[in-house]
């Protein structure tokens, strides 16, 4: 007898899916988030290795590591593999895009717990999308929330922190920020510190680059025209440069000025005469009107002199710009912040600071005259 051949009847190409088991069997499992149940199939589960069990025998579940306001958002992903979050009634003062944000950051806590990649990288789109179009205050209210729950091997969120400080203190509001992140991060010893220190990092990457800027600038003697070299809000006042005239071997300064004879006038220039030029005529003298003197009026012989012990008002002391001085430092240049206001008290006080760390002492007007050889 002869075998007949095995026929095998190929499918026609078709449209839908089809899956290997429904997921629609029973068991159901009733999971618990927050306050709220979500009933999911346990075949749905599967996609959460965390999950991937038996559930005919206990068909409940509690994830205490899921921020209810996440619940929905994380059910629907296991459902349908999508990105979605409920319509819900906003309190008064409340911003829209501030809760979406705040959202996002509990639903990325939830992939990174559970190990779930696809949603992690939904919840990182919408989280930077949002994070755009709010301040750094919001963004650092919401990270408080989950940064004790995220994994150790965490990276890509405190990234993201620090890259929005560093955004946010580039605008000129650190006094703004670090006053209002003061009450946001009490009481969150691990948090804070880790805070704290990106602002450090950020601020001290700046003044590395000013200083690197400043050094570079001093290179060439300064600005001219008056101009400081900038360090944020602190100006450093410019150097001018005068060149010294050589002097002869035998030459040495006199102990005191020699001052000009008070009788000494100097000559008048020489005036064009005109060709029609007549001299005026002499003025009509006019009569002197003479003031009574009194009977017992005396005149002083000698002008009055003033006692040796009279004391006289000391001028600030004048401390001379060293052309070898020492060198202006960061620590050093808020000696010579807002120099043009400030009261003579205070401006002689800094003088002396200056003048004993052999810095140069600007004049009145905040600038620095150093002789060149």
């Amino acid at each position: 007898m002869t075998e007949q051949p095995i026929i095998v009847q190929e499918l026609p190409e078709i449209e839908y899916h089809q899956p290997l088991s429904s997921p629609y069997v029973l068991p159901m499992v009733t999971v618990n988030i927050g306050d709220k149940s979500y009933g999911i199939p346990g075949q749905y589960l599967r996609k959460c290795p965390q999950l991937d069990r038996d559930w005919s025998s206990d068909p409940n579940l509690t994830l205490t590591d899921v921020h209810e306001d996440a619940g929905h958002t994380f059910a629907n992903f296991l459902y349908t593999g999508t990105y979605e979050t409920t319509r819900s009634t906003l309190d008064h003062g409340t911003s829209r895009v501030a809760t979406e944000f705040r959202r996002s950051v509990l639903v990325y806590q939830a992939s990174r717990t559970y190990g779930l990649p696809i949603l992690e990288a939904l919840a990182r789109r919408y989280l930077e999308y949002f994070g755009e179009s709010i301040p750094i205050l919001d963004i650092i209210i919401a990270a408080r929330e989950v940064f004790p729950k995220l994994p150790d091997d965490e990276t890509w969120f405190p990234s993201y922190i620090k890259r929005r400080l560093q955004q946010s203190l580039g605008t000129g509001g650190l006094k703004f920020i670090v006053k209002e992140l003061s009450s946001c991060i009490a009481g969150e010893e691990r948090f804070g510190f880790i805070i704290m220190k990106m602002m450090l990092d950020i601020l001290a990457a700046r003044l590395q680059r000013l200083d690197d800027e400043f050094n570079e600038k001093g290179k060439h003697h300064g600005t001219q025209n008056n101009e400081g070299i900038g360090l944020g809000d602190v100006q450093v006042p410019a150097i001018v440069h005068e060149e010294r005239v050589p002097l002869p071997n035998d030459y040495s300064a006199p102990e005191e000025p020699v001052s000009v004879c008070d009788a000494y006038a100097a000559p008048e220039e020489p005036v064009p005469a005109s060709e029609v030029y007549r001299a005026p005529e002499e003025p009509v003298p006019v009569p002197e009107k003479l003031i009574p003197v009194p009977d017992n009026y005396a005149a002083p012989e000698e002008p009055v002199s003033l006692p040796d012990d009279y004391p006289t008002p000391e001028e600030p002391p004048v401390y001379a710009a060293e052309s070898h001085h020492g060198r202006v430092s960061l620590a050093d240049v808020s000696l010579y912040e807002n120099w043009k206001s400030l009261s003579p008290k205070k401006r002689k006080k800094r003088i002396q600071i200056l003048a004993k760390k052999g810095l140069p002492v600007p004049n009145k007007d905040g600038i620095i005259t150093v002789l060149v050889g």
